[in-house]
């Protein structure tokens, strides 16, 4: 999850600890990985959803750095092929790949580098990027066919409900931690009307701009302050929103996560999460938690 600065200096600080504690060179075990990073565990959606993906590779995952490894098995995890960084964006990521640098520089364990499958275009740019740097570009073009098709099926289902519905986005996040593409790529892909991205009072001027510039790439949807868009919420299907902003029981609201779904099942249930709420009959309004 969101790690502070000085949080993450001592997290890195343990890893490194660990690292030269219980760590040696070892020969490679083939098609075996190490995730790096804990956001949510081996239990949570992030971790699953890489080894799912994984598996059109048939690549098997042997561990948690750091955080989810028991001391008896700290030895092992030098023997994974490769590492995967679980993390997106700012000092986390920053951090992590410190971290996956480390047991590459230290114990010959390379990282796959850059990607965050957030999104389905990120998701495809993943799995094409995973399968260069497995030397499986045809089995990752096979797998890109076959979570298309799981995905657009999906879609294609709950549209009856969401096509043309009227949906607002409000934005109080920064950009280095929050990456509104994902969210805007699932709405288009519902054929949902975005009448405008309200962004919170909370940005100073650079944040502020940082944010605009990425939504405008993304929609061409007005972007508006509160003031401008508080009527607005109360007239629209649905509202999409990073922070909780009225108690108001007529509103439907789905609160975005600071830690997105990830993958074609990320995707998948956040469709589902939308079509669900804008079916939702008796109490019309009130939020629901990604």
């Amino acid at each position: 999850g969101f790690l502070d600065g000085e949080y993450y200096q001592g997290y890195f600080a343990v890893a490194e600890q660990l690292a030269e504690r219980f760590l040696h060179k070892q020969p490679k075990v083939e098609n075996t990985a190490l995730l790096i990073g804990d956001n949510g565990g081996p239990w949570g959606h992030y971790a699953k959803e890489v080894k799912r993906l994984l598996a059109y590779f048939s690549i098997k995952v042997i561990g948690q750095f750091p955080g989810y490894v028991p001391i008896n098995e700290l030895p092992q995890i030098t023997a994974a092929s490769f590492s995967i960084i679980l993390g997106g964006r700012g000092q986390t990521y920053n951090g992590l790949t410190k971290i996956a640098r480390l047991l590459e520089m230290n114990y010959e364990v390379p990282y796959l580098q850059d990607g965050y499958p957030v999104g389905w275009d990120n998701t495809v740019g993943w799995l094409r990027n995973l399968g260069v740097f497995l030397h499986q570009e045809a089995l990752a073009e096979k797998a890109v066919v076959q979570e298309k098709d799981k995905l657009f099926a999906f879609a294609g289902k709950v549209k009856k409900i969401t096509q043309g519905k009227r949906c607002v986005v409000c934005i109080g996040r920064m950009l280095m931690y929050f990456h509104p593409a994902g969210i805007l790529e699932t709405l288009s892909r519902l054929e949902m009307q975005v009448e405008a991205i309200i962004l919170f009072d909370n940005y100073n001027p650079k944040e502020r701009k940082l944010m605009v510039e990425a939504v405008s790439a993304q929609c061409q949807a007005p972007i508006i302050d509160q003031t401008a868009g508080q009527q607005l919420l109360e007239t629209v299907d649905l509202v999409l929103t990073t922070h909780e902003i009225t108690n108001n029981q007529d509103i439907k609201q789905i609160f975005l996560p600071m830690l997105p779904l990830v993958g074609t099942s990320g995707e998948i249930e956040f469709m589902d999460c939308i079509y669900k709420t804008l079916c939702r009959r008796g109490e019309k309004g009130g939020i629901v938690y990604v």
